[in-house]
């Protein structure tokens, strides 16, 4: 399971603060006809104000072009968080490509598709708006 531990999210210290966190690691290839695997890491914590997550990326090749927040950043060399909407209708996606841009949206179902995961996904093509594979994560004081 991953742990999620609060910290001070206010500042530029913030970075500073997730780095000292245990590092997970996004690297389960769910499907074998898309075998690539840059190496993707991440660091998460929250506190009473914010969820706050480090994501660390080593890649082949990297492309930076959407500007525009909820652009397609998807294009983008990115990565992406989901979270179950705590009133049971739908998820939030959150989407970051490398140059900061951001995508956001709260969803009912899928659109798009992406290949890694931090977890498995018992599904035969590619889906991560999947809530049923979402995973608990412990928040730690």
């Amino acid at each position: 399971m991953t742990e999620v531990h609060k910290i001070d999210t206010r500042g530029p210290e913030v970075v500073s603060e997730l780095q000292k966190l245990p590092s997970y690691t996004i690297g389960c290839v769910n499907w074998e006809e898309f075998p690539y695997r840059p190496e993707v890491n991440f660091r998460i914590g929250y506190s009473d104000e914010a969820l706050a997550i480090l994501f660390e990326v080593k890649e082949e090749n990297i492309r930076a072009v959407t500007l525009d927040d909820c652009g397609p950043v998807w294009e983008d060399s990115c990565c992406e968080f989901f979270v179950e909407n705590p009133s049971g209708e739908g998820y939030f996606n959150f989407e970051l490509n490398c140059i900061g841009t951001l995508l956001a949206a709260r969803r009912r179902s899928r659109t798009e598709f992406e290949f890694l995961s931090h977890f498995p996904i018992g599904l035969p093509s590619p889906d991560f708006h999947c809530p049923q594979f979402f995973q608990e994560i412990s928040f730690r004081r």
